[in-house]
């Protein structure tokens, strides 16, 4: 096979391994090598010049998505591709801070292997890391630290606090001397990322391109000369430029090369005489301007500077095939994201106006989302377009490259004051099925995202949008109905859940969310709160089997913003639900820590997944609705608790369906209209036929006690609160950010005096 397959289970499991020493020799080796390997308990020898000039920092532009890093505080780090936040430096992505006042993610790097050298003295640090921060005060920072055996501080280095504003280009270039001799004792060092919150909901210092490595300062060994490089200047897009290299050493020791092609970095070439030309072609996947650099070290450690920037111009377009449809992503009154899988790497950019003469273009990124299989890599492109008009409709086109799409529309989130209707469905990681492994009903998956899709102005899901972290349920689940129907049309987002995971699975490279991780927006008069199944935080709440922590800072964090609370309607979106009657109870650690805070804040609805039923009640203000039916049923699972409060699906019936309780596949509808909510949930037979709705409400928000009328007993409730009540009543329904109980809600809730309407 063409694949060497390390780590291997036997059963699908799909986790993070941590992996200390990978070797491979280019031979075989006798009994007596392989027992000179010692145990997994002994370091693998290396020789510690070849490790002279390798970055030993983990995802260090934060393409694997923060794999590697230890959050310390804060907890909305995210490793971001949005390019309206900014354009990433190097790659794709780049570290971002959130909301969090103050934040800290760091990596320790072990230097075990270094000792002897560094204490001889002869090791210096090479640090490097681009920073940026916005206009209002935020800062970034990086910090070095040098440990000892027991973890004590020898010295530091440190940018200091950077506050300089960068929209598209970066302000700031930390690169630290390149002579700092490491001190002795030295035997870790820690890269800490620290940004700070001065002003504004989110913290707008960005990290990129993090680099430490170390090279060799030993007395009567001169560093190589800095390379020359010499090629062509200009390549056309899909062939080879043909480039030489050169560098002599002053001992004439043999020498190697390390290339920063613009794109991307090589590894380090194998040894080569000194003064004596490497050799040595690349090509460029897409057109642009590229500025190539090398380096070069020899065989005792010491290490050259970067040599000037050697310019080329790849011309050319690759025409990029549309493996899904263009969809719509992350949308906002000025701003939307347009995301498509294609074959290779393009240029992508979008063509959009008011009609389709369109006269904007917006550009955007491509990178490799994973492998299809083991040999073809499959690519995502995302561009974000801003600028735009609150609640229009416009018309664009998306240039794959040089292939072009059809023309497409999409309309831009309300204004406050306007009803609009959202979709909530969940667990569509397969095919719809009767039971799991049994026959496959395309037509009821369909039917599902086509009627959505023409029903909703946005769509919610709570996660398990795909069954594993591989391509083959993405082509089959994911993309031909949430991408190419219901996403063609209308913006969705995903609350991720257990199936989703990791945050390295290749659906968190097609989504794209307003958050990497956790995340929130506003919509209408409404704010969405979508929290990622099993999320780890500091300070992690003790694991009740079915998920094993919960950001409750940043949730509480959210609620209480002026986002949230200055909305009508809040609604929290998480995978497993705190109370659920088929398969499980639902989530005691939810039960304990997350249910107060929907009661303090006021949430009206948690949606949520993961039982594969629907299922819907009220407990102190608050609907929980399970809505996990777009794949198989949970047929085959018991009823394990009986809630008094979820009266539809679960333990009880619903008249007229096949199975019982609530099994049977569909989605939630949700309209907004002022104070006023009406809510029901749609079925489909397997065959893709309609069933019906089979459970609706109308709610309002006048209804204070939940007694399933508007009537006196609401007034005294709103009159009792009129000087009593403090910022952010439930009670006050107009004008929320005026933070008070006033005549225009008494005529709010005037206008509902005769409500009669049961849920």
């Amino acid at each position: 096979e063409p694949q060497i397959m390390f780590f291997a289970d036997e059963n699908g499991d799909d986790y993070p391994i941590i992996c200390t020493n990978i070797a491979i020799w280019p031979k075989a080796f006798t009994s007596a090598q392989a027992l000179e390997l010692g145990s997994v308990t002994t370091p693998i020898a290396a020789d510690v010049n070849t490790l002279v000039g390798v970055n030993k920092i983990c995802d260090p532009t934060a393409d694997l998505y923060m794999y590697g890093w230890t959050i310390v505080d804060g907890n909305d780090w995210q490793a971001s591709d949005r390019t309206d936040w900014h354009w990433p430096m190097t790659n794709n992505c780049y570290f971002v801070p959130g909301r969090t006042p103050h934040a800290e993610i760091n990596q320790t790097l072990s230097l075990d292997l270094l000792a002897t050298d560094i204490d001889n003295g002869t090791i210096a640090a090479n640090v490097s890391g681009y920073i940026a921060t916005g206009n209002d005060g935020d800062t970034g920072r990086i910090i070095v630290e040098y440990l000892d055996s027991s973890n004590a501080i020898l010295a530091a280095t440190d940018s200091g606090q950077v506050s300089e504003p960068g929209i598209y280009n970066w302000m700031h270039y930390w690169p630290y001397s390149s002579n700092y001799i490491i001190p002795a004792g030295t035997r870790s060092v820690k890269y800490r990322l620290v940004a700070n919150r001065a002003a504004g909901s989110y913290c707008d210092a960005f990290f990129d391109n993090l680099s430490w490595e170390f090279k060799k300062v030993v007395p009567g060994n001169s560093v190589p000369s800095i390379p020359v490089i010499a090629g062509p200047a200009s390549v056309t897009y899909g062939a080879n430029g043909a480039y030489s290299i050169v560098s002599t050493d002053p001992e004439t020791h043999n020498v190697s090369y390390q290339i920063d092609w613009g794109n991307e970095f090589s590894e380090w070439s194998a040894w080569q005489s000194s003064g004596t030309n490497f050799n040595i072609s690349h090509a460029w996947p897409i057109l642009g301007a590229y500025s190539v650099r090398v380096r070069a070290r020899d065989i005792n450690g010491a290490l050259s500077e970067w040599s000037e920037s050697f310019d080329v111009t790849v011309t050319g377009q690759p025409a990029g095939v549309f493996k899904s449809q263009p969809f719509l992503q992350n949308v906002e009154k000025n701003a939307i994201t347009i995301v498509w899988e294609t074959d290779r790497m393009v240029n992508p950019s979008i063509n959009w106006g008011l009609d389709t003469s369109y006269g904007n273009t917006a550009s955007g990124i491509c990178s490799k989302a994973g492998r299809t299989n083991y040999s073809t890599i499959a690519y995502v492109c995302k561009v974000r377009i801003t600028g735009l008009e609150p609640q229009t409709t416009y018309h664009f086109i998306a240039n794959n490259g040089s292939t072009v799409s059809a023309d497409a529309t999409f309309k831009t989130a309300p204004n406050d004051d306007t009803p609009f209707t959202f979709g909530v469905w969940s667990d569509s990681q397969q095919v719809v099925k009767r039971l799991n492994n049994t026959t496959e009903y395309p037509a009821c998956s369909t039917a599902i995202f086509t009627d959505m899709a023409s029903t909703v102005d946005i769509a919610v899901s709570t996660g398990d949008v795909v069954d594993t972290s591989s391509y083959n349920l993405y082509a089959k689940a994911f993309r031909p109905y949430v991408a190419n129907i219901l996403g063609t049309s209308k913006p969705f987002a995903v609350a991720f859940g257990n199936h989703d995971e990791t945050i390295t699975s290749m659906i968190h490279k097609f989504v794209q969310n307003s958050g990497m991780r956790n995340f929130s927006f506003n919509y209408g008069n409404a704010h969405f709160t979508c929290v990622i199944h099993s999320e780890n935080v500091k300070a992690e709440l003790p694991s009740d089997g079915h998920i094993d922590s919960l950001p409750l800072q940043w949730i509480e964090q959210d609620l209480a913003s002026p986002e949230a609370q200055n909305a009508t309607w809040r609604f929290l979106f998480v995978h497993v639900p705190p109370y659920c009657e088929r398969w499980f109870d639902g989530s005691a650690n939810m039960q304990t820590h997350l249910v107060p805070l929907l009661n303090q804040y006021n949430v009206q609805v948690c949606f949520s997944g993961h039982t594969h039923e629907y299922q819907r009640g009220m407990l102190n203000g608050t609907f929980y609705v399970i809505t996990g039916v777009c794949s198989y049923l949970d047929i085959a699972e018991s009823i394990t608790e009986d809630w008094p409060f979820m009266t539809v699906g679960g333990a009880q019936n619903i008249p007229g369906i096949p199975e019982t309780g609530g099994l049977i596949h569909g989605w939630t509808e949700v309209a907004i209209d002022g104070t006023q909510m009406v809510f029901k949930q749609h079925a489909y037979n397997l065959t893709g036929t309609y069933f019906g709705v089979i459970d609706n409400i109308t709610f309002a928000l006048s209804d204070f006690n939940t007694d399933k009328y508007i009537n006196s007993l609401d007034l005294h409730s709103l009159a009792d609160s009129w000087l009593t009540e403090g910022q952010y009543s439930k009670f006050d329904l107009i004008d929320r950010n005026e933070k008070s109980i006033n005549m225009k809600d008494f005529a709010e809730f005037a206008a509902y005096w005769f409500f009669d309407e049961e849920f």
